[in-house]
């Protein structure tokens, strides 16, 4: 494992405009470059129809954000979505992050891309998180899976062990 850097995680229910431009730029830079938002109204769009919206933000020791994990209702159910900048993957700040939301969340849900067959922006491959989220306790849905012309995904969810 590299050396850990300083992280502080702040957390917010409502996102600053600066906050959505530097989460919009990670995500361009880390997602399928099928899911980039060209514009701040793009990205204003995804979230808007979240409702009881939780943000955590990944904030390096020169003050950017390097991360954002954000719960969320939908489907009578709790949401999450996550991202990271490359230069902090693999060094437990996603596994932090989830382990900080599961402390207060019964039932997590996400959509998960399943294999490395998408491209990013930068024309670099997409390397599915599928197995860091079965590592972090979460079980594969195969028969909940969400296609479009765009990019497939697969649910994966996650239940506090009572």
């Amino acid at each position: 494992m590299a050396n850990i850097l300083p992280m502080n995680y702040v957390s917010v229910s409502q996102l600053t405009n600066e906050q959505k431009q530097a989460i919009m730029q990670v995500w361009n830079e880390v997602y399928p470059a099928q899911l980039a938002h060209t514009t701040l109204v793009s990205f204003e769009k995804y979230l808007q129809p979240l409702k009881r919206e939780q943000h955590i933000l990944v904030i390096d020791n020169t003050e950017k954000i390097v991360g954002w994990l954000v719960t969320f209702d939908r489907y009578n159910d709790r949401w999450f979505a996550m991202l990271l900048a490359d230069r902090i993957k693999g060094q437990g700040v996603g596994s932090e992050l989830l382990n900080q939301v599961k402390t207060i969340n019964k039932v997590l849900n996400g959509w998960v891309v399943e294999h490395n067959d998408y491209k990013r922006r930068d024309g670099t491959p997409y390397l599915s998180p599928l197995n860091f989220y079965i590592k972090n306790g979460f079980t594969v849905l195969p028969e909940n899976r969400l296609e479009d012309q765009k990019l497939t995904v697969i649910q994966v969810r996650w239940e506090h062990k009572k």
